[in-house]
């Protein structure tokens, strides 16, 4: 769904999450999706993927006060004619906004896992010349799956610099317990990376370290580093609980609508968020 509020029409990219891996991503050209309007894809999905957990919205490109509203993506699988629907309902902006959105498969009866917010503490290392002016990118995995490969941004600051500590929130579906953090450093100067604390304030206050203290530089290899948690503060363990068969079979070509949004005022739409978040409600409750 595109509405008619977006005031831009960005490159984005669509990929589906299963049990065992995820789908290349979709992608949509800058200037594919329209104002109110609707617009359809499709993508094969092979045995080896299982069950559909989640997807993952992502726009690029993003101009300064542009914003993209998606309220709704929907898969169809074109054999069995099921359907899977992901209320949005995401404004989707340049850095000071979102640019990356999950949602979980909701199933009625099954087991679902809920959206998350984790606070990246980033230390740079106090030695001399030490911060970067380089691009930075995280990804999170844990016992349930990870949150995809996130760029860092903030507007108006100087990040990592020397001795620094940078705070960002990544939102996800909930990946569990954090068992490793991937971190990648674009084209620009070296960067010495001291750790990286992420808080979990959802889940009973929760804090992983991650222990670098390790340089990162130009190269194919040495502009990545993957961290293992080395301490975990107020630990609550995470169950993994399996997706049963019935959830979905997943294999097969699934059509991908982005659903026409009929005008509506800003008074509407608030109402119809409200409404989502009483159904969120009772889902829990």
């Amino acid at each position: 769904t595109t509405s008619d509020a977006s005031s831009m029409s960005p490159k984005m990219s669509l990929t589906i999450c299963g049990e065992k891996g995820t789908s290349i991503p979709v992608l949509f050209p800058k200037g594919s999706l329209k104002k109110a309007d609707m617009c359809q894809t499709s993508v094969e999905l092979d045995k080896k993927f299982t069950s559909i957990c989640k997807v993952r919205l992502e726009i690029e490109d993003a101009r300064n006060g542009e914003i993209w509203h998606c309220r709704e993506v929907k898969l169809q699988h074109r054999k069995s004619k099921e359907i899977l629907e992901f209320p949005f309902l995401q404004n989707f902006a340049d850095a000071e906004g979102c640019t990356v959105a999950e949602l979980p498969v909701l199933t009625a009866g099954f087991h679902f896992s809920t959206v998350k917010e984790y606070v990246l503490y980033i230390t740079t290392a106090a030695s001399l010349e030490s911060g970067t002016d380089a691009d930075v990118y995280v990804t999170l995995r844990g016992l349930l799956g990870d949150t995809g490969r996130r760029k860092l941004t903030r507007k108006g600051e100087d990040l990592f610099t020397k001795g620094k500590v940078d705070v960002f929130q990544v939102e996800a579906v909930d990946v569990g317990s954090l068992q490793e953090l991937v971190v990648d450093k674009g084209k620009g100067s070296d960067w010495q990376l001291e750790k990286i604390i992420v808080h979990e304030p959802t889940f009973a206050g929760t804090k992983t370290l991650f222990m670098a203290q390790t340089w990162l530089k130009d190269g194919k290899k040495s502009a990545s580093v993957t961290l293992k948690a080395t301490e975990i503060q107020e630990r609550r363990s995470t169950a993994v609980l399996p997706l049963k068969k019935q959830q979905m079979k997943s294999e097969g070509t699934w059509r991908i609508y982005f659903t026409k949004l009929c005008e509506e005022t800003t008074e509407e739409f608030e109402k119809s968020v409200k409404n989502i978040s009483k159904l969120v409600l009772v889902f829990y409750g």
